[in-house]
Protein backbone atom coordinates (compact mmCIF):
# COMPACT_ATOMS: atom_id res chain seq x y z
CA UNK A 1 0.00 0.00 0.00
CA UNK A 2 1.23 3.37 -0.86
CA UNK A 3 2.03 5.87 1.83
CA UNK A 4 -0.68 8.18 0.58
CA UNK A 5 -3.27 5.42 0.81
CA UNK A 6 -2.22 4.61 4.42
CA UNK A 7 -2.61 8.22 5.41
CA UNK A 8 -6.03 8.36 3.85
CA UNK A 9 -7.12 5.18 5.67
CA UNK A 10 -5.90 6.53 9.03
CA UNK A 11 -7.68 9.80 8.40
CA UNK A 12 -10.93 8.06 7.59
CA UNK A 13 -10.61 5.95 10.73
CA UNK A 14 -10.02 8.99 12.91
CA UNK A 15 -12.94 10.82 11.38
CA UNK A 16 -15.14 7.73 11.87
CA UNK A 17 -14.20 7.56 15.57
CA UNK A 18 -14.87 11.24 16.05
CA UNK A 19 -18.22 10.98 14.31
CA UNK A 20 -19.20 7.95 16.37
CA UNK A 21 -18.20 9.71 19.62
CA UNK A 22 -20.12 12.83 18.69
CA UNK A 23 -23.20 10.80 17.79
CA UNK A 24 -22.97 8.90 21.08
CA UNK A 25 -22.74 12.15 23.08
CA UNK A 26 -25.69 13.61 21.27
CA UNK A 27 -27.71 10.43 21.96
CA UNK A 28 -26.78 10.46 25.67
CA UNK A 29 -27.60 14.17 25.99
CA UNK A 30 -30.99 13.63 24.36
CA UNK A 31 -31.65 10.76 26.79
CA UNK A 32 -30.80 12.90 29.83
CA UNK A 33 -32.97 15.72 28.56
CA UNK A 34 -35.78 13.23 28.09
CA UNK A 35 -35.43 12.00 31.72
CA UNK A 36 -35.40 15.57 33.03
CA UNK A 37 -38.49 16.41 31.01
CA UNK A 38 -40.23 13.29 32.37
CA UNK A 39 -39.43 14.27 36.00
CA UNK A 40 -40.65 17.79 35.39
CA UNK A 41 -43.81 16.46 33.79
CA UNK A 42 -44.48 14.18 36.79
CA UNK A 43 -43.91 17.06 39.22
CA UNK A 44 -46.21 19.27 37.20
CA UNK A 45 -48.91 16.60 37.20
CA UNK A 46 -48.62 16.35 41.00
CA UNK A 47 -48.98 20.13 41.32
CA UNK A 48 -52.01 20.03 39.07
CA UNK A 49 -53.53 17.22 41.16
CA UNK A 50 -52.82 19.12 44.39
CA UNK A 51 -54.28 22.29 42.99
CA UNK A 52 -57.35 20.39 41.77
CA UNK A 53 -57.80 18.85 45.26
CA UNK A 54 -57.48 22.26 46.93
CA UNK A 55 -59.97 23.68 44.50
CA UNK A 56 -62.41 20.88 45.30
CA UNK A 57 -62.10 21.59 49.06
CA UNK A 58 -62.65 25.34 48.71
CA UNK A 59 -66.48 25.13 49.00
CA UNK A 60 -66.23 23.10 52.22
CA UNK A 61 -63.60 25.44 53.67
CA UNK A 62 -65.73 28.45 52.75
CA UNK A 63 -68.70 26.86 54.51
CA UNK A 64 -66.70 26.27 57.69
CA UNK A 65 -65.30 29.82 57.61
CA UNK A 66 -68.76 31.34 57.17
CA UNK A 67 -70.20 29.31 60.07
CA UNK A 68 -67.28 30.30 62.31
CA UNK A 69 -67.46 33.98 61.33
CA UNK A 70 -71.20 34.17 61.99
CA UNK A 71 -70.80 32.51 65.41
CA UNK A 72 -67.61 34.29 66.47
CA UNK A 73 -69.53 36.66 68.72
CA UNK A 74 -71.03 33.69 70.55
CA UNK A 75 -67.62 32.06 71.06
CA UNK A 76 -66.07 35.17 72.59
CA UNK A 77 -69.03 35.93 74.86
CA UNK A 78 -67.27 34.06 77.66
CA UNK A 79 -64.45 36.62 77.49
CA UNK A 80 -64.92 39.81 79.51
CA UNK A 81 -65.43 43.07 77.70
CA UNK A 82 -63.00 45.93 78.23
CA UNK A 83 -65.19 47.76 80.74
CA UNK A 84 -65.66 44.56 82.76
CA UNK A 85 -61.92 44.23 83.30
CA UNK A 86 -62.04 47.43 85.36
CA UNK A 87 -64.60 45.68 87.62
CA UNK A 88 -62.48 42.53 87.87
CA UNK A 89 -61.40 43.31 91.44
CA UNK A 90 -65.01 43.86 92.51
CA UNK A 91 -66.06 40.56 90.95
CA UNK A 92 -63.33 38.59 92.73
CA UNK A 93 -64.11 40.31 96.04
CA UNK A 94 -67.79 39.43 95.64
CA UNK A 95 -66.83 35.80 95.10
CA UNK A 96 -64.71 35.90 98.26
CA UNK A 97 -67.43 37.48 100.40
CA UNK A 98 -70.07 34.99 99.24
CA UNK A 99 -67.73 32.05 99.79
CA UNK A 100 -66.59 33.29 103.21
CA UNK A 101 -62.86 33.51 102.45
CA UNK A 102 -60.66 36.44 103.41
CA UNK A 103 -58.64 38.28 100.75
CA UNK A 104 -55.18 39.42 101.82
CA UNK A 105 -53.79 40.33 98.39
CA UNK A 106 -55.28 41.08 94.97
CA UNK A 107 -53.12 42.90 92.43
CA UNK A 108 -52.57 42.88 88.67
CA UNK A 109 -49.48 41.32 87.11
CA UNK A 110 -48.04 42.49 83.82
CA UNK A 111 -48.65 39.75 81.29
CA UNK A 112 -45.74 38.60 79.15
CA UNK A 113 -45.74 39.18 75.40
CA UNK A 114 -47.29 41.85 73.22
CA UNK A 115 -51.01 42.44 73.35
CA UNK A 116 -52.74 40.89 70.37
CA UNK A 117 -56.30 40.09 69.39
CA UNK A 118 -56.68 38.22 72.69
CA UNK A 119 -55.17 40.37 75.43
CA UNK A 120 -54.12 38.39 78.52
CA UNK A 121 -55.09 39.85 81.93
CA UNK A 122 -53.46 38.34 85.04
CA UNK A 123 -54.08 38.95 88.75
CA UNK A 124 -52.23 37.61 91.78
CA UNK A 125 -54.57 36.57 94.60
CA UNK A 126 -54.03 35.40 98.17
CA UNK A 127 -56.95 34.18 100.28
CA UNK A 128 -57.47 32.46 103.62
CA UNK A 129 -60.30 30.13 104.57
CA UNK A 130 -61.26 26.60 105.48
CA UNK A 131 -61.63 23.91 102.85
CA UNK A 132 -65.40 24.32 102.20
CA UNK A 133 -64.97 28.09 101.85
CA UNK A 134 -62.05 27.66 99.43
CA UNK A 135 -64.05 25.17 97.36
CA UNK A 136 -67.02 27.55 97.23
CA UNK A 137 -64.71 30.30 95.96
CA UNK A 138 -63.28 28.02 93.26
CA UNK A 139 -66.79 26.95 92.30
CA UNK A 140 -67.78 30.60 91.85
CA UNK A 141 -64.84 31.09 89.48
CA UNK A 142 -65.67 27.93 87.56
CA UNK A 143 -69.33 28.88 87.12
CA UNK A 144 -68.79 32.57 86.35
CA UNK A 145 -70.36 33.62 83.06
CA UNK A 146 -67.00 34.97 81.92
CA UNK A 147 -63.85 32.91 81.42
CA UNK A 148 -61.42 32.91 84.35
CA UNK A 149 -58.52 30.47 84.48
CA UNK A 150 -56.46 29.54 87.54
CA UNK A 151 -52.97 29.35 86.07
CA UNK A 152 -51.10 28.88 89.37
CA UNK A 153 -52.30 27.43 92.67
CA UNK A 154 -50.43 26.88 95.92
CA UNK A 155 -51.77 25.93 99.36
CA UNK A 156 -50.12 26.32 102.75
CA UNK A 157 -52.18 24.17 105.07
CA UNK A 158 -53.13 25.34 108.54
CA UNK A 159 -52.13 23.49 111.67
CA UNK A 160 -54.39 20.83 113.05
CA UNK A 161 -55.51 21.58 116.59
CA UNK A 162 -56.67 19.23 119.28
CA UNK A 163 -60.25 19.21 118.03
CA UNK A 164 -59.35 16.99 115.09
CA UNK A 165 -59.42 17.68 111.36
CA UNK A 166 -63.02 18.37 110.39
CA UNK A 167 -63.38 20.45 107.23
CA UNK A 168 -64.71 23.61 108.86
CA UNK A 169 -62.18 23.85 111.70
CA UNK A 170 -58.87 24.92 110.16
CA UNK A 171 -58.02 27.79 107.81
CA UNK A 172 -55.50 27.46 104.98
CA UNK A 173 -53.55 30.07 103.03
CA UNK A 174 -53.97 29.89 99.24
CA UNK A 175 -51.96 31.75 96.62
CA UNK A 176 -53.04 31.69 93.02
CA UNK A 177 -52.89 33.53 89.73
CA UNK A 178 -56.10 34.23 87.86
CA UNK A 179 -56.09 35.03 84.18
CA UNK A 180 -58.64 35.97 81.59
CA UNK A 181 -58.58 37.47 78.09
CA UNK A 182 -60.11 40.48 76.41
CA UNK A 183 -61.06 40.13 72.73
CA UNK A 184 -59.74 43.02 70.62
CA UNK A 185 -60.60 42.26 66.97
CA UNK A 186 -59.21 45.61 65.80
CA UNK A 187 -55.67 44.50 66.69
CA UNK A 188 -55.59 41.68 64.15
CA UNK A 189 -52.71 42.03 61.64
CA UNK A 190 -53.97 39.26 59.39
CA UNK A 191 -56.09 40.31 56.39
CA UNK A 192 -59.58 38.88 56.30
CA UNK A 193 -60.02 36.55 53.34
CA UNK A 194 -62.84 37.59 51.05
CA UNK A 195 -65.47 35.08 49.95
CA UNK A 196 -67.41 35.68 46.76
CA UNK A 197 -71.19 36.00 47.14
CA UNK A 198 -70.77 35.86 50.93
CA UNK A 199 -74.32 36.99 51.76
CA UNK A 200 -75.94 34.38 49.51
CA UNK A 201 -73.80 31.57 50.88
CA UNK A 202 -74.44 32.75 54.46
CA UNK A 203 -78.19 32.67 53.88
CA UNK A 204 -77.97 29.14 52.44
CA UNK A 205 -76.07 28.02 55.56
CA UNK A 206 -78.47 29.68 58.02
CA UNK A 207 -79.74 26.39 59.46
CA UNK A 208 -76.22 25.04 59.98
CA UNK A 209 -75.12 28.35 61.57
CA UNK A 210 -77.99 28.15 64.09
CA UNK A 211 -77.24 24.49 64.81
CA UNK A 212 -73.57 25.29 65.49
CA UNK A 213 -74.59 28.27 67.64
CA UNK A 214 -76.86 26.08 69.77
CA UNK A 215 -73.94 23.73 70.36
CA UNK A 216 -71.93 26.55 71.99
CA UNK A 217 -72.54 25.99 75.68
CA UNK A 218 -70.72 26.84 78.91
CA UNK A 219 -70.98 23.92 81.29
CA UNK A 220 -71.85 24.76 84.89
CA UNK A 221 -71.57 22.49 87.88
CA UNK A 222 -73.15 22.45 91.32
CA UNK A 223 -70.72 22.05 94.21
CA UNK A 224 -71.71 19.28 96.63
CA UNK A 225 -69.95 19.40 100.00
CA UNK A 226 -69.81 16.65 102.60
CA UNK A 227 -68.71 18.39 105.79
CA UNK A 228 -68.05 15.05 107.49
CA UNK A 229 -65.09 14.32 105.21
CA UNK A 230 -61.49 14.61 106.37
CA UNK A 231 -59.64 17.76 105.36
CA UNK A 232 -57.33 16.66 102.50
CA UNK A 233 -54.86 19.50 103.17
CA UNK A 234 -53.95 18.14 106.61
CA UNK A 235 -51.50 15.41 107.59
CA UNK A 236 -53.69 12.68 109.13
CA UNK A 237 -50.87 11.35 111.29
CA UNK A 238 -50.98 12.16 115.02
CA UNK A 239 -48.30 12.40 117.66
CA UNK A 240 -48.74 10.40 120.86
CA UNK A 241 -49.80 13.57 122.68
CA UNK A 242 -52.28 14.49 119.94
CA UNK A 243 -53.61 10.95 119.87
CA UNK A 244 -54.23 10.99 123.61
CA UNK A 245 -55.92 14.38 123.40
CA UNK A 246 -58.02 13.28 120.46
CA UNK A 247 -59.16 10.18 122.32
CA UNK A 248 -60.23 12.39 125.23
CA UNK A 249 -62.07 14.72 122.84
CA UNK A 250 -63.71 11.76 121.15
CA UNK A 251 -64.96 10.46 124.48
CA UNK A 252 -66.42 13.88 125.40
CA UNK A 253 -68.14 14.16 122.04
CA UNK A 254 -69.43 10.62 122.41
CA UNK A 255 -70.99 11.70 125.69
CA UNK A 256 -72.78 14.53 123.84
CA UNK A 257 -74.21 12.01 121.37
CA UNK A 258 -75.25 9.70 124.23
CA UNK A 259 -76.97 12.63 126.01
CA UNK A 260 -78.86 13.48 122.82
CA UNK A 261 -79.89 9.84 122.30
CA UNK A 262 -81.15 9.58 125.89
CA UNK A 263 -83.05 12.85 125.52
CA UNK A 264 -84.82 11.52 122.43
CA UNK A 265 -85.64 8.28 124.25
CA UNK A 266 -87.06 10.28 127.19
CA UNK A 267 -89.23 12.39 124.89
CA UNK A 268 -90.57 9.29 123.13
CA UNK A 269 -91.49 7.71 126.47
CA UNK A 270 -93.18 10.95 127.60
CA UNK A 271 -95.24 11.03 124.42
CA UNK A 272 -96.33 7.44 124.97
CA UNK A 273 -97.33 8.25 128.56
CA UNK A 274 -99.25 11.29 127.31
CA UNK A 275 -101.26 9.14 124.94
CA UNK A 276 -102.32 6.86 127.84
CA UNK A 277 -103.84 9.69 129.93
CA UNK A 278 -107.63 9.99 129.77
CA UNK A 279 -108.13 12.90 132.16
CA UNK A 280 -108.20 16.06 130.02
CA UNK A 281 -106.85 18.33 132.77
CA UNK A 282 -103.95 16.00 133.55
CA UNK A 283 -103.33 15.54 129.85
CA UNK A 284 -103.15 19.33 129.36
CA UNK A 285 -100.66 19.69 132.23
CA UNK A 286 -98.60 16.79 130.92
CA UNK A 287 -98.59 18.37 127.47
CA UNK A 288 -97.16 21.61 128.85
CA UNK A 289 -94.33 19.61 130.47
CA UNK A 290 -93.59 17.90 127.15
CA UNK A 291 -93.68 21.28 125.37
CA UNK A 292 -91.07 22.58 127.80
CA UNK A 293 -88.89 19.46 127.38
CA UNK A 294 -89.05 19.70 123.58
CA UNK A 295 -88.29 23.43 123.59
CA UNK A 296 -85.30 22.99 125.95
CA UNK A 297 -83.89 20.08 123.99
CA UNK A 298 -84.45 21.90 120.71
CA UNK A 299 -82.49 24.87 122.05
CA UNK A 300 -79.61 22.70 123.32
CA UNK A 301 -79.49 20.59 120.16
CA UNK A 302 -79.42 23.65 117.90
CA UNK A 303 -76.62 25.11 119.99
CA UNK A 304 -74.61 21.89 119.75
CA UNK A 305 -74.99 21.90 115.96
CA UNK A 306 -74.22 25.59 115.63
CA UNK A 307 -71.13 25.47 117.87
CA UNK A 308 -69.95 22.15 116.43
CA UNK A 309 -69.86 20.24 119.72
CA UNK A 310 -69.54 17.03 117.68
CA UNK A 311 -66.84 17.26 115.00
CA UNK A 312 -65.62 13.68 114.50
CA UNK A 313 -67.15 12.44 111.23
CA UNK A 314 -68.55 9.13 112.52
CA UNK A 315 -70.13 10.76 115.59
CA UNK A 316 -71.51 13.55 113.41
CA UNK A 317 -73.23 11.01 111.15
CA UNK A 318 -74.55 9.15 114.19
CA UNK A 319 -75.94 12.36 115.70
CA UNK A 320 -77.64 13.24 112.41
CA UNK A 321 -79.24 9.83 111.82
CA UNK A 322 -80.14 8.87 115.40
CA UNK A 323 -81.02 12.26 116.90
CA UNK A 324 -81.56 15.14 114.48
CA UNK A 325 -83.79 13.34 111.96
CA UNK A 326 -85.85 11.45 114.61
CA UNK A 327 -86.31 14.71 116.54
CA UNK A 328 -87.62 16.50 113.45
CA UNK A 329 -90.10 13.65 112.93
CA UNK A 330 -91.11 13.81 116.60
CA UNK A 331 -91.73 17.55 116.40
CA UNK A 332 -93.86 17.14 113.27
CA UNK A 333 -95.96 14.44 114.94
CA UNK A 334 -96.36 16.37 118.20
CA UNK A 335 -97.28 19.71 116.61
CA UNK A 336 -94.97 22.69 116.70
CA UNK A 337 -97.67 25.18 117.66
CA UNK A 338 -97.56 24.13 121.30
CA UNK A 339 -93.87 24.70 121.95
CA UNK A 340 -92.71 27.20 124.53
CA UNK A 341 -91.65 30.31 122.56
CA UNK A 342 -87.92 30.98 122.51
CA UNK A 343 -86.21 34.34 122.64
CA UNK A 344 -85.49 35.71 119.17
CA UNK A 345 -81.85 36.42 118.32
CA UNK A 346 -81.74 38.95 115.46
CA UNK A 347 -78.06 38.30 114.67
CA UNK A 348 -78.72 34.56 114.49
CA UNK A 349 -81.60 35.07 112.06
CA UNK A 350 -79.44 37.29 109.86
CA UNK A 351 -76.64 34.72 109.92
CA UNK A 352 -79.03 31.94 108.87
CA UNK A 353 -80.34 34.09 106.02
CA UNK A 354 -76.81 34.85 104.77
CA UNK A 355 -75.79 31.19 104.89
CA UNK A 356 -78.99 30.09 103.15
CA UNK A 357 -78.44 32.71 100.45
CA UNK A 358 -74.86 31.59 99.95
CA UNK A 359 -75.89 27.93 99.76
CA UNK A 360 -78.50 28.74 97.10
CA UNK A 361 -75.98 30.72 95.07
CA UNK A 362 -73.70 27.68 95.11
CA UNK A 363 -76.54 25.33 94.16
CA UNK A 364 -76.29 23.56 97.54
CA UNK A 365 -80.03 23.29 98.23
CA UNK A 366 -79.68 20.60 100.91
CA UNK A 367 -77.45 22.88 103.00
CA UNK A 368 -79.94 25.74 102.67
CA UNK A 369 -82.72 23.49 103.96
CA UNK A 370 -80.48 22.25 106.78
CA UNK A 371 -79.71 25.84 107.81
CA UNK A 372 -83.43 26.52 108.05
CA UNK A 373 -83.81 23.51 110.34
CA UNK A 374 -81.44 25.14 112.84
CA UNK A 375 -83.79 28.10 113.29
CA UNK A 376 -87.24 26.66 112.57
CA UNK A 377 -88.27 26.39 116.24
CA UNK A 378 -87.68 30.11 116.76
CA UNK A 379 -89.54 31.40 113.75
CA UNK A 380 -93.00 31.34 115.32
CA UNK A 381 -91.93 33.78 118.02
CA UNK A 382 -89.94 35.80 115.47
CA UNK A 383 -93.06 36.34 113.33
CA UNK A 384 -94.71 38.26 116.15
CA UNK A 385 -91.69 40.53 116.66
CA UNK A 386 -91.81 43.67 114.52
CA UNK A 387 -88.01 43.69 114.30
CA UNK A 388 -87.84 40.31 112.60
CA UNK A 389 -91.15 39.81 110.76
CA UNK A 390 -89.72 40.81 107.36
CA UNK A 391 -86.57 38.75 108.01
CA UNK A 392 -88.64 35.64 108.77
CA UNK A 393 -90.56 36.09 105.53
CA UNK A 394 -87.29 36.29 103.57
CA UNK A 395 -85.92 33.17 105.29
CA UNK A 396 -89.10 31.22 104.51
CA UNK A 397 -88.95 32.47 100.93
CA UNK A 398 -85.39 31.12 100.68
CA UNK A 399 -86.58 27.79 102.10
CA UNK A 400 -89.33 27.63 99.48
CA UNK A 401 -86.83 28.36 96.71
CA UNK A 402 -84.45 25.66 98.02
CA UNK A 403 -87.20 23.02 98.31
CA UNK A 404 -88.76 23.79 94.93
CA UNK A 405 -85.38 23.96 93.15
CA UNK A 406 -84.36 20.66 94.76
CA UNK A 407 -87.60 19.09 93.50
CA UNK A 408 -86.98 20.60 90.05
CA UNK A 409 -83.47 19.13 89.93
CA UNK A 410 -84.96 15.65 90.32
CA UNK A 411 -87.33 16.02 87.34
CA UNK A 412 -86.46 13.98 84.22
CA UNK A 413 -85.84 16.71 81.65
CA UNK A 414 -83.96 16.13 78.40
CA UNK A 415 -83.45 18.75 75.69
CA UNK A 416 -82.73 17.28 72.27
CA UNK A 417 -82.89 20.46 70.21
CA UNK A 418 -83.79 24.13 69.98
CA UNK A 419 -84.98 26.40 67.20
CA UNK A 420 -84.28 30.09 67.72
CA UNK A 421 -85.87 32.64 65.39
CA UNK A 422 -86.48 36.37 65.81
CA UNK A 423 -90.25 35.79 65.78
CA UNK A 424 -90.44 32.55 67.77
CA UNK A 425 -88.46 29.95 69.68
CA UNK A 426 -89.11 26.26 70.24
CA UNK A 427 -87.39 23.71 72.48
CA UNK A 428 -87.58 19.94 72.03
CA UNK A 429 -88.09 18.77 75.62
CA UNK A 430 -88.61 15.08 76.41
CA UNK A 431 -89.47 14.54 72.74
CA UNK A 432 -92.10 17.30 72.62
CA UNK A 433 -91.84 20.66 70.82
CA UNK A 434 -92.70 23.40 73.31
CA UNK A 435 -92.88 27.19 72.98
CA UNK A 436 -92.64 29.73 75.83
CA UNK A 437 -95.79 29.66 77.97
CA UNK A 438 -96.63 26.02 77.31
CA UNK A 439 -96.79 23.40 80.11
CA UNK A 440 -94.39 20.47 80.15
CA UNK A 441 -96.39 17.27 79.58
CA UNK A 442 -96.36 14.88 82.52
CA UNK A 443 -94.89 17.45 84.95
CA UNK A 444 -97.57 19.12 87.04
CA UNK A 445 -96.99 22.84 87.60
CA UNK A 446 -94.00 23.09 85.22
CA UNK A 447 -94.04 25.61 82.35
CA UNK A 448 -91.50 26.81 79.76
CA UNK A 449 -91.13 30.60 80.08
CA UNK A 450 -88.21 31.45 77.76
CA UNK A 451 -85.73 29.72 75.46
CA UNK A 452 -82.17 31.00 75.07
CA UNK A 453 -79.04 29.96 73.24
CA UNK A 454 -77.57 27.97 76.10
CA UNK A 455 -80.39 27.61 78.61
CA UNK A 456 -84.14 27.26 79.08
CA UNK A 457 -86.11 29.08 81.78
CA UNK A 458 -88.98 27.36 83.58
CA UNK A 459 -91.73 28.35 86.00
CA UNK A 460 -92.14 25.64 88.63
CA UNK A 461 -94.47 26.15 91.60
CA UNK A 462 -94.28 29.93 91.16
CA UNK A 463 -90.44 29.89 91.14
CA UNK A 464 -88.47 30.91 88.02
CA UNK A 465 -85.63 28.43 87.43
CA UNK A 466 -83.02 28.68 84.67
CA UNK A 467 -81.38 25.46 83.49
CA UNK A 468 -78.53 24.98 81.02
CA UNK A 469 -78.43 21.92 78.77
Amino acid sequence: MKASDKKMTVGIAVISVLLAGGLGYLTYDAFEQSKTAEVETTALRQKVATARHKKETIPELEKQVIILRENLKEYVKILPESDEVTQYVTTINDFAVNAGVGVSLLRPIKAKGAAGVFERIVYQLEIMGNTPEILRFLSAIENHRRFIRISKFDVTSGKRDRRGSALEEIDHDVRMELETYVYNPGRSKQPIASIEEYDRKRDELRAQIITARNDIQVERYALELDLSRRDPFLDPRLTDEELGQQQADYQRQQEVVTWAQESIALLVSKLEEHDQIDNLILKYEYRKQIDALIADFNKDLNRSLRENWVSFPDLKRQLQSEVVKPFETLKDQWGGESYVPQRVDLAELEGIMRRMTRALEQGDFASAIAEYGLISAKLEAARSDERTTALVERIERLLNIAEVTQQFAALPLEVSGRILRPDAAVVILNGKALAPGEPVPGQDGLYVTSIGKDRVEFLFKDILISKSF
